[in-house]
């Protein structure tokens, strides 16, 4: 199941939850976080907060970046995941951009590589504060097409 901008409070501070599954028991324990990004951010040509990027009030905003600092997600699960809506360049331009990125950024951690899906990539990263590694599973929707 899933849940759309859930609000909920983790060392009081707010944070939002793109989507996550969850386990239809007591707890309604979650089982997979997903963050939403889209490329270009909204009102610029090229710019992007899919790997890091800092919010107007300072505070981690990039993707990958909430994940390795344990912002989004759960430290407990090894698998975690990203949706990117492409809404200018190609696939292949932002695939170049966003690798780029993680091996400047990131240089221990793996860049996006393509599944035997159309579109779907995978990547390994570390924890920032604690021991302990996570997949992230990359579901990319063009929506350039006509």
């Amino acid at each position: 199941l899933l849940r759309y901008l859930k609000k909920i409070f983790y060392n009081s501070v707010a944070e939002l939850r793109d989507i996550y599954f969850y386990l239809n028991d007591d707890k309604y324990t979650r089982i997979f976080y997903a963050e939403a990004k889209r490329l270009p951010m909204p009102r610029y040509k090229n710019k992007e907060e899919y790997v890091t990027g800092n919010s107007t009030t300072n505070n981690p905003s990039g993707g990958i970046q909430r994940y390795k600092l344990g912002f989004h997600g759960d430290e407990h699960l090894n698998n975690n995941g990203m949706f990117a809506y492409i809404e200018n360049k190609s696939i292949e331009e932002w695939l170049k951009i966003i690798n780029d990125k993680i091996l400047n950024e990131y240089p221990n951690d793996s860049p996006l590589i393509l599944t035997n899906k159309i579109n779907e990539y995978t990547s390994t990263h570390t924890y920032e504060n604690h021991e302990g590694y996570f997949t992230m599973y990359h579901f990319w929707i063009d929506l350039t097409r006509n």
